[in-house]
């Protein structure tokens, strides 16, 4: 990948993952389309956010600004590999040594924000035929378990382009 910014959202008043000026981003560099899949973090405990625990009302909403690639997107919780740090970007196929475990966000789907669980929240894009995807926004709909409950709306920009 040739460029990634991955941001800690704090927690204040209700929720947000994003936030609105949270500079997330990555452009990949040009490759085939069965290498050109890709995952990013989206969000990742804050230093100051201790062992807390979202609960999502529903699968995220993923807009792509360009999708010339037919791909596919999804937003998934990523259970760090041990010694890894927070995600930042990669290829699909290095998932495996980011994440010990992946799940993907749907109704029910728990995220833990705690330094010890080592849970991120990535996003995964699969082109399907040469050309560009690029991502600007993603929704969520979530509440803290004992806190506020509210819908997100994180500017984003990750381009996978597939040759």
């Amino acid at each position: 990948m040739a460029a990634v910014a991955v941001w800690a959202a704090p927690r204040l008043g209700s929720p947000t993952l994003l936030g609105e000026d949270s500079g997330l981003g990555f452009e990949a560099a040009p490759r085939p389309v069965s290498q050109a899949a890709g995952f990013a973090g989206l969000a990742i405990p804050g230093s100051e956010v201790k062992d807390e625990a979202l609960t999502f009302r529903g699968v995220p909403s993923v807009r792509f600004e360009t999708n010339t690639a037919a791909a596919s997107a999804r937003v998934a919780v990523c259970v760090r590999a041990d010694n890894q740090v927070p995600v930042g970007s990669a290829y699909l196929r290095d998932l495996d040594e980011s994440c010990a475990q992946v799940r993907d966000v749907e109704e029910g789907t728990r995220l833990r924000w705690d330094a010890d669980v080592r849970e991120d929240l990535i996003l995964i894009i699969i082109p399907t035929r040469p050309g560009v995807a690029r991502v600007d926004q993603v929704t969520y709909d979530y509440r803290i378990e004992g806190g506020p409950g509210g819908t997100d709306v994180g500017a984003v920009e990750y381009t996978i382009r597939a040759t």
